[in-house]
C-alpha cells in the first residue's frame, strides 16, 4: 500500500499493520484481472530495487520495511498509464496517478519510471508484511470511459487514492470494463512481490 510522508513529499509502500491473514481470494481475484490484449506492442513491468537492504532478496520480490522501489515500464509510447497495487489485506490503491503527479497524457517515450527520477515522492516498503499485488494498465486512445470509472471507483482526494467499494465490487467493475473495452486499446502486466515480516 502507499501512503504520503513528507520529506519533500515522499510516498510509502505498505501493508496495513495489525493484521494477521492475507485476503487470498481477493488476491487471487485481482491477479487474474486481465485485459484482452489487442495492442500490438507488449508492455513489460518490472519491479526495480531503489535502495534495498538486501539486493538477492529484493531480485526475488521479497522486500523488506525502508527498501525503496519504483516500477519500469516498456512498451508504453503512445498509452496513458494506470497502476494499482493490492496488499495483503485486500485493499485495493491507484498509485499513478496520483497526487503528486498527474496521468492523463499519452506516454511519449517507449519506457517511462514511476516515480520519475527527480520526482517529489518515492516509494517506501513498511506495514506487517505479506503478498501483494501490483497491476500495471495501459490504455491506447481514447480513455475517457476508463477515467470515469476510476472516478467512480477510487477516492481521488487521497494522495494514493483507495478503492471505495471492496476489492471483489473493484475487481468486478475493471473486468465488466476490460470485457466490454470494444475498440479501445488495453494492455495490463501484473507484478508480484512480498514483504518480509
Amino acid at each position: 500500500m502507499f501512503k504520503a510522508i513528507k520529506f519533500t513529499a515522499a510516498a510509502a509502500l505498505i501493508g496495513v499493520a495489525g493484521v494477521a491473514f492475507a485476503d487470498t481470494a481477493n488476491l487471487d481475484s485481482f491477479r487474474a484481472l486481465s485485459a484482452v490484449e489487442v495492442a500490438e506492442t507488449e508492455m513489460i513491468a518490472t519491479l526495480k530495487p531503489i535502495a534495498v537492504a538486501d539486493e538477492a532478496s529484493a531480485a526475488k520480490g521479497v522486500l523488506t520495511a525502508g527498501d525503496r522501489i519504483a516500477f519500469e515500464l516498456s512498451g508504453v509510447e503512445g498509452a496513458k498509464i494506470y497502476i494499482l497495487n493490492m496488499d495483503s489485506t485486500g485493499t485495493i490503491q491507484m498509485i499513478y496517478p496520483n497526487k503528486f503527479v498527474e496521468g492523463g497524457e499519452a506516454q511519449t517515450a517507449d519506457t517511462m519510471m514511476v516515480p520519475a527520477e527527480g520526482a517529489n515522492y518515492e516509494f517506501e516498503v513498511s506495514g506487517a508484511g505479506g503478498a501483494e499485488v501490483v497491476k500495471v494498465i495501459a490504455i491506447d486512445g481514447e480513455s475517457s470511459a476508463f477515467e470515469a470509472l476510476v472516478a467512480s471507483l477510487f477516492d481521488t482526494e487521497k494522495a494514493f487514492p483507495r478503492a471505495i467499494q471492496p476489492a471483489e465490487t473493484t475487481t468486478d467493475a475493471l473486468s465488466a470494463f476490460f470485457e466490454s473495452a470494444g475498440d479501445t486499446k488495453i494492455r495490463n502486466a501484473t507484478l508480484e512481490y512480498v514483504i518480509a515480516k
